[in-house]
């Protein structure tokens, strides 16, 4: 968080604090612990915080980064924008020696489903045909990047 919002690593604690002591529950906000080896070849414990922690941070702290986060300059796609990315990328990189679009296919299928964004109450939110049709159309032109994420977004119900 203190490189995301370009401060040190004490104004992030503080705000971490205030926010923890004045609206977020800490068993709720730190999702992990993981142990860190820094520069001095110490090992040290780094706890990772949820997207709660982030968002009351970066309405706390007061940097530019701070400022453009408030006004929605910091950019985070959506889950159907990684997943188009995703599918795009694969599909058009040529990634495997063999079965690329069927690899592409199913590594997005299962992207959507470990973020349980595959069904929406029972019902698929892209029809396989679709999804086939548009493994075949990626072919196109690398210019056209952003208008194919646009396509396969737009496809996603």
């Amino acid at each position: 968080m203190a490189e995301l919002f370009g401060r040190d690593i004490k104004t992030i604690g503080k705000h971490i604090n205030n926010a923890l002591r004045e609206e977020l529950s800490e068993e709720n906000s730190v999702v992990a612990k993981f142990a860190t080896t820094a520069s001095d070849g110490k090992t040290y414990m780094t706890e990772h915080y949820n997207l709660d922690a982030i968002i009351s941070v970066g309405y706390r702290v007061k940097s530019k980064r701070g400022v453009e986060f408030r006004v929605g300059k910091i950019y985070i796609p959506l889950l159907e924008e990684k997943a188009a990315n995703l599918l795009y990328f694969v599909t058009k990189n040529h990634s495997f020696s063999d079965g690329n679009k069927r690899i592409a296919a199913t590594i997005f299928l299962y992207f959507m489903d470990k973020n349980n964004a595959l069904f929406h109450e029972g019902e698929k939110q892209i029809d396989d045909h679709t999804l086939v049709a548009l493994t075949i159309i990626m072919e196109s032109n690398p210019e056209e990047k952003e208008m194919m994420i646009s396509v396969i977004m737009n496809c996603l119900k």
